[in-house]
């Protein structure tokens, strides 16, 4: 009876294990959708500063400061992109660090997992695009 609670034991937590890669997975996603949308704002407010710049070597400065209320609008965005990256990095980096928690668990166990994949190692990763996993 024990054994069979810590074969369940073992499997719950390498099903935790999967469904936390999962999760990092899709964080990973919403993290380089952010900087996807992150770059253009930035070469937007570039664009918009060199403007200003222009307008006041000509001693345009009432332009210059028409320019740079825009680019106030832009510099939000640019900071409230910034927050958001911040936190999708940080959300990324603790499910694979809770991850990894749990896979050492799971080995600790006695669960036979591969360290990586979190699979059950019976079947090789080959043919899945991942690295073998090292011997231990």
């Amino acid at each position: 009876m024990p054994e069979r609670f810590t074969e369940q034991r073992i499997r719950d937590i390498e099903e935790s294990v999967v469904a936390l890669r999962r999760e990092a997975v899709v964080a990973i996603v919403r993290q380089n959708e952010i900087e996807s949308r992150l770059g253009p704002v930035r070469e937007e407010a570039c664009r918009i500063e060199q403007e200003a710049f222009e307008a006041m070597g000509r001693g345009e400065e009432r332009l210059a400061r028409q320019i740079l209320h825009r680019q106030l609008a832009k510099l939000a965005r640019r900071d409230a992109l910034r927050d958001e990256l911040g936190e999708a990095r940080r959300r990324t980096i603790r499910l694979l660090k809770d991850a990894v928690r749990l896979d050492k668990r799971a080995r600790q166990t006695g669960g036979a997992t591969d360290g990586w994949t979190h699979r059950p190692s019976t079947g090789p990763s080959r043919g899945r695009g991942l690295p073998e996993p090292a011997a231990r």
